[in-house]
């Protein structure tokens, strides 16, 4: 897990660096049901680290109150 947390930080990292030293940045245009995004390919490297990290933050949120329960239940057996 932390192995893939640093490999993320550091394409992340690399993405932000590129962004700021090249030129020729890329171009990227998604476009679904009539609308149109247009980005940089870093641009789009950072999105996608921003959503990774928001749907691991709500899947931890949505577990938490499981994982809290089963601690209280395993502190009130002992």
């Amino acid at each position: 897990m932390r192995v893939g947390l640093w490999a993320l930080a550091a394409i992340l990292l690399g993405a932000i660096l590129a962004h700021l030293l090249l030129q020729d940045r890329g171009y990227v245009l998604i476009t679904f049901l009539g609308y149109a995004i247009e980005m940089s390919v870093p641009a789009l490297v950072l999105v996608l680290g921003a959503a990774y990290f928001a749907i691991r933050l709500t899947i931890w949120l949505w577990r938490a109150p499981r994982q809290l329960g089963a601690a209280v239940a395993g502190v009130r057996v002992r």
